[in-house]
C-alpha cells in the first residue's frame, strides 16, 4: 500500500490532499494537524474510511514519525509538506508598509519558523522512513510569489513574508535534492496555483482583505490575461498529484507549477 504523510491536513489544500488520496483504498494516508480540536473535517473523514489516520503533531514530532512507521510497515513513500502560517493582518502591507521594525521582524520570523524551519525539520524527521521506500518523494508546496519573474511581471508588492519564505523554502528543497539524490529521493517545490481556500475566498475575508486579493489578481492578469478567479481545491490537488507521480529523480530539486512547468496560473 503506498503511504503518504500530509502536513497541514486540517483544512484547505491539505485536507483536499487527504480526501483525494484516501479515495484510493490501496493508499494509506496520514494527516498531520497541529490541533485535533480544529480538525473536525479530517477526523470525520478518518471515521468514515479505514485508510486515513489523523495525528496531532507539532513542527518536529518524532512520535508522529514512529506512529507512521508502525502503521506503514516501517517506511514512507511520499511526504507532502503543506503546513503554513499567514498573518492576514499583514497580507495587504507593502514591503515598506509595516508599522514598525518589530512588526516586520515578528511577521518574518513567525513565517520562517513554519515555512522554512518547520519544513526542514519535518523532512529530516521522516528521511529514515523515506529511505526505506521504493517511491521516495518529498513535495513541498511553494508559490508563484517566490518567482522573481512573476513578482517583477505582476508588480505585486504585498504578501512580503510569505513570498520571501517560499523563496527560502525553494532553496532548502534544492539543497535536500542534491544531498539525497544518491539515495534516490525525489524532492520537488510545487506551486498549487491560486486556489480557492480560506485565505483567497471573498466569503472568508474582510472587504479590505478581499480587496488585496483582487489587486493581486489584477496584477496576475498582466502576465495571464485570461485568468479570472482562483480554481478549486479539487482541481489543484488532482493536477499536483499528476505532476508528483511523473516527476523523475533527474529533475529533483525543481520548482514548478501544478501544470509541471512555470505557467503559474
Amino acid at each position: 500500500m503506498p503511504s503518504y504523510v500530509v502536513t497541514g491536513a486540517a483544512r484547505g489544500i491539505g485536507f483536499g490532499f487527504i480526501q483525494k488520496l484516501s479515495s484510493d483504498p490501496n493508499n494509506i494516508v496520514f494527516g498531520l494537524v497541529r490541533n485535533l480540536s480544529t480538525a473536525q473535517d479530517a477526523l470525520d473523514l478518518a471515521a468514515k474510511v479505514s485508510n486515513v489516520h489523523i495525528l496531532q503533531a507539532d513542527i518536529v514530532d518524532h512520535a508522529a514519525a514512529a506512529q507512521v512507521a508502525k502503521l506503514a510497515s516501517g517506511s514512507l513513500d511520499v511526504l507532502i509538506n503543506n503546513a503554513a502560517v499567514q498573518d492576514l493582518g499583514y497580507l495587504n502591507v507593502d514591503v515598506d508598509g509595516f508599522p514598525s521594525f518589530d512588526a516586520l521582524k515578528k511577521d518574518l520570523f513567525a513565517t520562517f519558523e513554519v515555512k522554512i524551519y518547520g519544513v526542514m525539520t519535518t523532512i529530516l524527521t521522516f528521511i529514515p522512513l523515506l529511505q526505506r521506500s521504493a517511491i521516495k518523494k518529498v513535495v513541498s508546496l511553494s508559490s508563484a510569489m517566490a518567482d522573481l519573474d512573476f513578482i517583477n511581471g505582476t508588480g505585486i508588492t504585498t504578501s512580503v513574508a510569505y513570498s520571501i519564505s517560499k523563496a527560502g523554502l525553494n532553496a532548502a528543497i534544492a539543497k535536500f535534492a542534491q544531498r539525497y539524490k544518491p539515495d534516490g529521493i525525489v524532492f520537488l517545490s510545487l506551486c498549487p496555483g491560486l486556489t480557492s481556500t480560506g485565505a483567497t475566498s471573498a466569503d472568508s475575508l474582510s472587504p479590505a482583505e478581499w480587496a488585496v486579493i483582487e489587486k493581486q489578481i489584477a496584477g496576475a492578469r498582466k502576465l495571464y490575461p485570461r485568468f479570472r478567479e482562483p480554481h478549486s481545491i479539487e482541481y489543484s490537488v488532482e493536477r499536483q498529484l499528476e505532476v508528483v507521480a511523473r516527476w523523475p529523480l533527474a529533475q529533483s530539486g525543481a520548482f514548478v507549477s501544478h501544470k509541471g512547468d512555470h505557467e503559474w496560473l
